[in-house]
């Protein structure tokens, strides 16, 4: 644990705040992939001709987003 021992069953308040900050940033990457597989799941509307490009177009916006 921290500096600071907590007592047994309890997280130190280093702990707590470092958890904080792993379910903010693991908050955002699970709304990301749920968009993705929204789009995903939706029904494809445009012409069959065009599903790789768009597939590849939403594909690489998003690895954009995350670089």
């Amino acid at each position: 644990m921290g500096a600071q021992e907590a007592p047994k069953g309890r997280l130190s308040d280093e702990d707590r705040r470092a958890n904080r900050r792993l379910a903010k940033d693991r908050i955002v990457a699970e709304h990301g992939i749920g968009e993705i597989w929204r789009i995903a799941a939706d029904r494809y509307r445009n012409p069959p001709r065009r599903h790789t490009v768009m597939t590849k177009n939403v594909g690489g916006l998003h690895n954009y987003m995350c670089a």
